[in-house]
């Protein structure tokens, strides 16, 4: 199974939220599918050179842009192949993945700070179809401002075009609970002092981080058994 993740050198002014990702957070993330995946293929898009792996598949940007909108170059269809899932440097795998892997099409999880909009922290794929009209309209939207988040104005993002150009299936209907936010479905708060309460994984296959904090920050045990 074909696994694609990106990683880019920081430009000027970008928010990557601290995490500082290297090669070795590539690396980290060969480690962890080879655990949960009977037989995983890790894929890098990278505008670095060297630091991975012997078994990870490298491939070059095709263009300039770096940030949120070179992360649609994981939708390459020679990057893709037959079929993939791509996903952040910032996921951890928990546990068997052989549900996921089996389902089929555009696959994408529900936001969740903003349901019922999509996200794109786990994406399956298995056709071109998301990048060819990328590619067709990638020097329109761009620079855009209908392609900003709200959050951070003038900074392209890839998860808002992906929500006005495709219409995903949701793993949160095929498979309830195997994917999930760290920071939204398994840390927990205690009010008023916002005390971290760590839930468990429970039956999760996946979990994903988005904002802070990230793995690299994290002193629990099944972040230590799995991110290694």
């Amino acid at each position: 199974m074909r696994y694609v993740c990106t990683l880019f050198k920081k430009p000027k002014g970008f928010i990557d939220f601290e995490a500082s990702y290297t090669p070795e957070w590539v690396n980290k993330l060969n480690r962890n599918l080879k655990k949960w995946s009977d037989n995983p293929q890790l894929v890098v898009v990278t505008d670095f050179e060297d630091g991975f792996e012997k078994d990870i598949e490298v491939h070059p940007f095709m263009y300039e842009e770096r940030g949120w909108a070179c992360m649609m170059e994981m939708f390459r269809p020679e990057i893709v192949g037959d079929k993939a899932i791509l996903v952040g440097l910032d996921t951890i795998a928990v546990g068997p993945l052989e549900d996921i892997e089996e389902q089929e099409g555009l696959i994408m999880p529900v936001d969740p700070i903003y349901p019922p909009s999509i996200c794109n922290a786990v994406v399956a794929v298995n056709d071109s179809s998301v990048w060819e009209k990328w590619e067709d309209q990638r020097e329109l939207h761009l620079d855009d401002p209908l392609y900003e988040q709200v959050e951070f104005p003038g900074l392209f993002s890839e998860m808002v075009w992906l929500r006005k150009h495709t219409k995903p299936k949701l793993w949160d209907d095929l498979l309830p609970n195997q994917i999930l936010s760290y920071k939204i479905h398994v840390r927990k708060f205690e009010s008023p002092d916002q005390v971290d309460l760590y839930g468990g994984v429970g039956d999760a296959r996946i979990i994903y981080f988005h904002g802070n904090p990230k793995p690299n920050e994290l002193n629990l045990d099944w972040v230590q058994e799995n991110w290694v």
